[in-house]
């Protein structure tokens, strides 16, 4: 039988070269999907390529189809595609056949077949038991058609000497690849160039016009800013299926530092392709090459090496907070990504404030943020903030959506990284710089309720041994002169001795009815009583317009002013 399949593909799709040598056949796809070939040419030759393949004709697409590729440059020498493709009588069928010069080198020869199969029940029911009785069916033709498929090599006498396959090709050096990438995964490899340099960057992914899945992207390893990403409107068509994308490009880098990053999503990636594989289907990822091959030393990033903050992969309803102590003035790093709705405002996000005065020291903003790989909402800041002696406190939030690692539109670039991190920047950098103890300044707070939620009712003792001075930190609801949500103080007599009123408060950021109240209080020696109550809306347990801009300390608290 097999014999009889050879025969037919023989008279079908040859006939033109009787006279050739075979230099190698791939046949009978009905079973398989994929097959791969290496030849070493030693002088300039022209080979006879024979392809019959799939054509899905009302859609055009190429559904199985056979390429040869050049190992050194990576550029594909000849295709079936749909441009070159004759029709044949079958319904998944065509061909093509052409004459192809090769020159010395090393060649890879693919056939491949897309996984997309059509199937029987795409139809009715009575519809298919007439479509199998007259053999129609999209299934049943599709069986048929695969085992006619395949690929044919051929050369006169005069040039068939001068071709061999080969167990395995040289390739070009490419000690800084991250290539074969599967599904699901994130790699990163950092590099160093001691000169200045052009390097070719080459990279193949999986995207369309909303975004990309699977890509890469480039950052200096000292500031992190980035140098390069792998984005739909920079990336050519693959080959094979559409979503298949490539950028080959020159990029210039001066001495220095490097990190090379990339990632995949869930599905279609090296080794478990749900469409047909690009046409250099080993380079799934990114690789760098380099002008005569010149190696570069590379080195394993470590992120966690002078890290301050990691809050990162932040899931959905997220409530992060991290508290650190300044010793001496310190520049640090800040990478926070979150999420953007188009009305530019944050419903992932993160910010600093000094711990003392309450006062932001800053905040991911759409001033500050650039897109971060994905769909157009995510979005990601990356600067360097100067930081004087203090106490600081770092916060992250998410709403009930696209947060890692249910995203419900592409995700980022880098994933893991939602959230905020902080490493230091300065480079003489001393640990004993950075104090991260839990308890840093607890000890000067006398009271405080904060997170306060609908109809809170709070109470609490402040006793002072000494004529004090307090710093009174209280965020509430208030609108049109009266307060609703909001503290007070009591001396032990029942008298007021403090209230947030409306007119002594500011607005606190987002809703004009978040207000704030921060300022400093003498009180002499006794007995208080500090209070705190809200009403049945708009709290940090459920906001119903948009939350203030330090909403963790909606509530009140009153800390010991040094």
């Amino acid at each position: 039988m097999k014999n009889i399949i050879l025969l037919f593909f023989v008279i079908i799709v040859g006939g033109l070269y009787a006279g050739d040598e075979i230099i190698l056949q791939m046949e009978d796809f009905s079973s398989r999907s994929y097959e791969q070939s290496i030849l070493q040419v030693d002088e300039t030759v022209t080979v006879q390529i024979q392809v019959r393949g799939g054509w899905d004709k009302p859609s055009s697409q190429i559904l199985a189809t056979g390429w040869i590729l050049n190992s050194q440059n990576r550029e594909v020498v000849w295709s079936l595609n749909s441009k070159n493709a004759k029709a044949g009588r079958g319904r998944w069928d065509c061909s093509a056949e052409n004459a192809v010069k090769l020159d010395s080198g090393t060649y890879e020869v693919y056939y491949a077949v897309s996984p997309l199969k059509y199937k029987a029940n795409n139809h009715k029911p009575m519809g298919n038991v007439i479509s199998d009785l007259f053999g129609k069916n999209p299934s049943r033709s599709w069986n048929q058609a695969a085992k006619k498929w395949g690929l044919r090599l051929s050369a006169d006498p005069d040039d068939y000497y001068s071709i061999r396959v080969v167990d395995s090709g040289q390739q070009r050096q490419q000690n800084v690849s991250l290539a074969l990438m599967g599904d699901g995964e994130y790699e990163q490899i950092g590099f160093e160039l001691s000169e200045e340099q052009d390097i070719r960057v080459y990279a193949i992914g999986e995207g369309m016009r909303d975004g990309m899945a699977d890509y890469g992207w480039l950052v200096d390893a000292d500031s992190y800013e980035t140098l390069w990403e792998m984005t739909y409107q920079k990336t050519d068509w693959a080959g094979g299926a559409n979503k298949n994308r490539i950028t080959d490009q020159i990029l210039y880098l001066p001495a220095g530092r490097y990190v090379l990053y990339y990632v995949t999503d869930g599905s279609h990636a090296f080794g478990s392709w749900n469409r047909l594989m690009p046409y250099d289907p080993h380079y799934w990822g990114v690789t760098i090459f380099t002008e005569n091959d010149r190696t570069i030393s590379t080195f394993k990033p470590n992120e966690s090496e002078n890290q301050i903050v990691n809050m990162t992969r932040a899931g959905n309803h997220a409530d992060l907070h991290e508290q650190f102590m300044v010793n001496h003035p310190l520049q640090v790093r800040i990478l926070c990504m979150g999420e953007m709705s188009r009305k530019k405002h944050f419903d992932d996000y993160g910010w600093i404030l000094n711990s003392k005065t309450r006062q932001k020291v800053w905040q991911l903003n759409p001033k500050n943020c650039v897109h971060a790989g994905g769909d157009e909402k995510n979005q990601m800041a990356q600067e360097i903030l100067q930081l004087d002696p203090g106490t600081y406190e770092v916060y992250y939030v998410t709403d009930d959506s696209h947060a890692y690692p249910e995203w419900n539109a592409s995700p980022p670039f880098n994933p893991q990284a939602w959230g905020i991190s902080l490493w230091s920047a300065s480079p003489d950098f001393q640990p004993d710089w950075i104090n991260t103890e839990s308890n840093i300044m607890k000890d000067d707070i006398l009271v405080q309720f904060i997170r306060a939620g609908d109809d809170e009712h709070f109470e609490d003792e402040l006793n002072l041994d000494e004529t004090t001075k307090v710093r009174i930190i209280a965020l509430g609801e208030g609108s049109d002169g009266e307060m609703y949500d909001y503290g007070w103080i009591e001396d032990e007599s029942g008298k007021a001795v403090w209230r947030m009123r409306f007119r002594n408060t500011k607005n606190a950021g987002g809703a004009k009815k978040n207000r704030k109240i921060n300022e400093v209080l003498i009180l002499p020696a006794g007995a208080y009583t500090v209070y705190y109550e809200s009403d049945g809306s708009h709290s940090y347990e459920d906001w119903n317009t948009d939350p203030p801009e330090d909403p963790v300390y909606w509530g009140i608290t009153v800390r010991k002013e040094q």
